[in-house]
């Protein structure tokens, strides 16, 4: 049987849309399947998916929130499973809709456990989210001490400046009444400031003579 020529072409586009369509099915699910398991905390069937050769889901980006499975990972405070994500492969420099990237997520969240993991697997530690916000000044408004910190002893620069006000790190913290812990720490490089208050020894001279106790 001979079929017209128009009749053919419509039967390509069906089958091209057909097979596009079972292409789309196949291939996200996996991805699909690999967020559920990290949301819910379920190590076998994240295990079972990473242990497919066949797949690379390691660095899935969320289709509604643009986020991996560092980012829900980074939200959940899960430290260990952040090690193994970074481990298989995982990009911790990936952005979310917004630009965010966990090491943006740890420093609101104050997390310090997670950025010291991220920035060990190469975490940009001056990354900038879309209103050009590094993690140091996300960490710096939020007052976190110990954030900014971990963020500093990183080599975090505190000048850079976002898209919004123009401000740095450096300058939110001097702007804060009370930003003065957070500025101690930028201003040392991320050592922990000397007390202001400490009363420094007393030099009584080589000829003084302790008085005797009774």
């Amino acid at each position: 049987m001979r079929f017209p020529r128009s009749t053919l072409a419509l039967l390509s586009l069906a089958l091209l849309a057909s097979g596009s369509a079972a292409f789309s099915q196949v291939s996200g699910s996996p991805s699909t399947a690999f967020l559920d398991a990290v949301k819910k905390g379920d190590g076998t069937k994240v295990n079972e998916i990473l242990q497919n050769p066949n797949l690379t889901v390691i660095n899935t980006r969320d289709q509604k929130t643009g986020q991996t499975a560092l980012h829900i990972l980074t939200q959940q405070r899960k430290t260990d499973w952040i090690r193994v994500i970074l481990a298989r492969g995982g990009n911790p420099n990936i952005g979310d809709n917004q630009g965010e990237m966990p090491l943006h997520i740890a420093a609101q969240l104050n997390y310090t456990d997670g950025a010291d993991a991220l920035i060990k697997g190469k975490a940009k530690v001056d990354g900038r989210n879309n209103a050009g916000e590094t993690p140091l000044i996300v960490a710096a408004r939020f007052r976190h001490v110990d954030m900014v910190k971990v963020l500093m002893k990183a080599g975090a620069n505190p000048d850079l400046t976002d898209n919004s006000t123009g401000r740095s790190a450096r300058d939110y913290a001097t702007e804060d009444a009370r930003g003065g812990p957070i500025l101690a720490i930028i201003e040392s490089g991320g050592k922990d400031p000397q007390p202001t208050d400490a009363q420094p020894a007393l030099d009584f001279g080589s000829d003084f003579t302790p008085i005797a106790k009774p």
